[in-house]
């Protein structure tokens, strides 16, 4: 077997341009209500004004529907600022500054997390995986979950944490996920499936831990600075050419995505798509 291997942008120019948005999912698989953008795991969209015209609109005329234009004020996490996100974790942010539990964010298996209630639970796994690092925060982390809460809330904690999301899926060949834990250089994997053994550190979160967890004090983490140049997350291919490759994709990529892709499919507060890819695959993001 060839071993994976990260293509950075200088090998492949396309990892290094914005990405042209693809068709929206009308399946039947997870659904989430949306208002702002993060990965279309959770799926938040950017807040903007429809019916502008033929141009897309200005996001520092964004505006929530029936709230009148926003105030432009720093964010919690990152360098942008609530118009103009600056990372991927802060799309989510200005969501959840915006809509805490008056809209649901997340809707799976018949549960239902509103903005806040999600906000929260990143933020405690987010805790956990600093603690599992001895107080250090992680700078690679992989995501070893099935389309659940913990997988969902679990990568916004890795990008809460300022960390990069590599997912990786507990149904593919142990030997293939070896590979690309060597190849991301792993820090340690979170997932929701005890007996996995991806041969790093391990934090386990099963589903029905996490009304503990909601119930633990919000950590006082000071956490990286994230710049929209830093890594979001690794893709990897299939490998069925030759050797899977990881794809870095920066924050700049995917908010440039973000951007683009809310506006030309008219999305807002109140949207709901569905959540029909592995989040493997990078039509999930």
């Amino acid at each position: 077997m060839t071993d994976p291997q990260i293509r950075t942008p200088e090998d492949d120019h396309a990892a290094s341009e914005p990405r042209s948005p693809g068709a929206v999912d009308r399946g039947t698989g997870v659904a989430s209500r949306t208002a702002d953008g993060v990965p279309a795991h959770a799926v938040l969209t950017p807040q903007h004004t429809a019916g502008t015209g033929a141009g897309a609109p200005d996001p520092a005329k964004a505006t929530v529907a029936g709230s009148g234009s926003q105030e432009v004020t720093p964010l919690t996490s990152g360098t942008g600022t609530v118009s103009h996100p600056a990372t991927l974790y802060d799309w989510f942010a200005r969501s959840a500054d915006e809509f805490g539990d008056s809209l649901v964010a997340l809707e799976i298996d018949g549960e239902e997390l509103t903005y806040a209630r999600l906000r929260g639970l990143a933020e405690r796994i987010a805790g956990r995986l600093v603690a599992a690092g001895a107080g250090v925060p992680p700078r690679r982390v992989g995501l070893m979950a099935s389309r659940s809460v913990v997988s969902y809330a679990g990568y916004l904690a890795i990008l809460r944490a300022g960390a990069t999301v590599v997912v990786l899926n507990p149904e593919h060949p142990a030997g293939r996920t070896a590979d690309i834990v060597r190849a991301a250089e792993l820090d340690l994997v979170l997932t929701d499936t005890p007996g996995n053994d991806p041969a790093i550190p391990q934090l386990v979160l099963e589903p029905r831990e996490l009304g503990e967890l909601a119930a633990e004090p919000k950590p006082d983490i000071e956490y990286p600075r994230v710049t929209p140049d830093d890594l979001a997350y690794i893709i990897f291919t299939s490998g069925s050419t030759g050797a899977p490759k990881g794809v870095p994709i920066t924050h700049r990529n995917i908010s440039a995505n973000l951007s683009h892709v809310a506006s030309r499919y008219d999305i807002g507060p109140g949207s709901r798509l569905s959540q029909a890819f592995e989040l493997t695959f990078d039509g999930s993001v």
